[in-house]
């Protein structure tokens, strides 16, 4: 919103002309909706975030019964829930697909731009994972 000297109540009037409220009401939209291309975006990172921790946490336990079967089922876990977001990703961009000129409705390009980069993000933190679990296969829990 460009700047104003106008008197007034300049926030009754930002959100008068619409600019300040929730996603929902401005674009008419689902809330779920929303909430959907949030977790797409956001939860790919969240997960791969849990795994790099829940993986340091598991060294020390897998160096004490000299296995690494926990590193692998965890890394196998978070590969698997790492690919959630991706999957409502797909779905929102399915929902928001066609055409310019088909899609109505305020927020359109903004919904499909999430479901986009929540495909491309879910695939980096995939990678990320599947980087993370191969050294486990080759290196030893317990070297220091």
């Amino acid at each position: 919103m460009p700047h104003s000297e106008l008197p007034g109540n300049q926030r009754g009037r930002a959100e008068g002309e619409g600019y300040l409220d929730s996603e929902s009401r401005i674009e008419g939209s689902d809330a779920r909706q929303n909430l959907a291309l949030w977790i797409a975006v956001l939860g790919s990172a969240v997960v791969w975030a849990v795994q790099m921790q829940t993986s340091y946490a598991l060294v020390t336990w897998t160096c004490s019964i000299q296995r690494n079967w926990p590193l692998h089922v965890a890394s196998l876990l978070f590969l698997i829930l790492a690919a959630v977001p991706g999957f409502i990703a797909w779905k929102e961009l399915r929902a928001n697909a066609g055409s310019e000129r088909e899609r109505k409705g305020a927020g359109a390009g903004r919904r499909r731009f999430m479901a986009m980069l929540g495909l491309m993000l879910t695939a980096l933190f995939v990678i990320l994972i599947v980087a993370q679990a191969i050294p486990s296969f080759f290196f030893d829990p317990c070297l220091d």
